[in-house]
């Protein structure tokens, strides 16, 4: 099913910050609207392309840099169009009328909106989502650490600044090869593709790029500049023993990017890394070019030991498949992190698609194994549902038996 034509920004109010979209506005075209209209409003920007869908991320509850990263947490007022040709409109947008249908998200009565995530229900055909304002006193930093040892320490840091609501945006991870493929592809002139690249030509490529194991940054929202600073100044004194790099990312374009909601296409870069030509001009498009990008998405806790734990499996997977460890962390809530493991093969290549396939699988296995559950899973992985123990997916059917009875959406989808 393609809603790219449905690309309408339906409502839009300044005051109380929030914007009524269909499924095929896109990032960048949000981002041009609010430039247009001189907007003091902004949105959390996500690392996929800026022309990918609004909807479709929050309907996969996919997290966002800077602002609001928890994008299903700022949205409200669904309409859904079901398969029997009935609307659901949800929360207080049901009601004719309803004042608050934009600026509240329960409505009265059972709460339907999650039910539309992540599952073959119905269509989503509109959505309000909140935007934030920018801030006057917003700063940003960076901080990087070369071991995981020193990475556990930081964690367990940020989790004190997290909880305690000193930091209160989202804060991102990348490892060095997340980093480095971001700059560069794999060095197929000095290495085998059929193995992962070795530590000793990894440690140069860090060297030549200037990133350490563990790269990150963040940002700190403030009504002005003193308070920013005062907050700046705690972060420092919190971080400061636990990082080999901890700085301001004043004049960092990307990173000021992701904190104004400017969306960019240096992330999408890493899909490229074992493609077997060069990487093309702007704008990417990893279908036409042959990118092949698995992902495995596991949630840990909050806590430095867990986070080197399930980074080892990582590690482990990979280097048996041949393939680089390459790693992201979003520390978009408080108590948990959402790990990003990407896997970037080059399709037109039977052999390593196959390795691809097969790492991803044993990966989702030995997270699932360890307790680490994925909050998003690929198409291939959807027996993850299975792993559950109670009553939910019988439920879950009769469910979509009611919604969907000719299972004509998505059949197999979160099932």
């Amino acid at each position: 099913m393609v809603l790219t034509r449905m690309n309408r920004i339906v409502d839009f109010d300044e005051e109380l910050a929030y914007v009524a979209v269909q499924p095929g506005v896109t990032q960048r075209q949000l981002s041009e609207f609010l430039a247009s209209r001189g907007s003091r409003l902004q949105f959390g920007v996500t690392g996929s392309s800026p022309d990918s869908s609004i909807v479709g991320n929050v309907l996969e509850r996919g997290d966002a840099e800077g602002v609001n990263g928890d994008r299903f947490e700022n949205v409200c007022a669904l309409e859904v169009v079901l398969s029997t040709g009935e609307t659901i409109r949800t929360g207080f947008s049901r009601f004719p009328g309803a004042l608050t249908k934009s600026l509240h998200r329960w409505g009265v009565g059972p709460w339907l909106d999650g039910i539309f995530t992540q599952s073959n229900f119905g269509v989503v055909t509109q959505l309000t989502l909140w935007l934030a304002p920018r801030p006057a006193g917003a700063r940003t930093f960076s901080f990087a650490v070369d071991s995981d040892e020193s990475l556990s320490r930081l964690i367990d840091a940020l989790r004190r600044l997290r909880l305690s609501r000193v930091l209160d945006g989202g804060l991102v991870f990348a490892n060095d090869v997340r980093a480095i493929a971001e700059q560069r592809q794999f060095p197929f002139d000095e290495c085998d593709s059929g193995q992962a690249l070795p530590s000793e030509v990894l440690s140069r490529l860090r060297h030549e790029h200037g990133v350490l194991r563990w790269n990150g940054g963040g940002v700190i929202y403030a009504a002005d500049d003193a308070i920013s600073e005062a907050l700046w100044s705690h972060v420092q004194a919190e971080l400061s023993s636990c990082t080999e790099i901890l700085e301001s990312a004043t004049g960092d374009a990307i990173v000021e990017a992701a904190a104004a909601g400017t969306p960019v296409e240096t992330h999408l870069r890493m899909a490229y890394w074992r493609l077997r030509k060069p990487i093309p001009d702007s704008p990417l498009h990893l279908d036409r070019d042959g990118c092949g990008l698995i992902w495995c998405c596991p949630v840990v806790p909050f806590v430095g030991a867990h986070v080197v734990a399930a980074a080892a499996i990582v590690r482990e997977v990979c280097t048996d498949a041949g393939f680089e460890t390459n790693i992201g962390l979003h520390l978009v809530a408080p108590r948990s992190i959402a790990m990003t493991v990407a896997i970037p093969f080059d399709r037109s290549v039977e052999s390593e698609s196959k390795r691809a396939a097969e790492a991803s699988a044993l990966m989702h296995k030995r997270f699932a194994e360890a307790g680490y559950i994925p909050y998003r899973v690929p198409t291939s992985s959807m027996d993850v549902m299975h792993r559950a123990s109670d009553d939910s997916l019988p439920i879950l059917r009769r469910l979509k038996s009611a919604l969907d009875p000719a299972n004509v959406l998505s059949p197999g989808r979160y099932e």
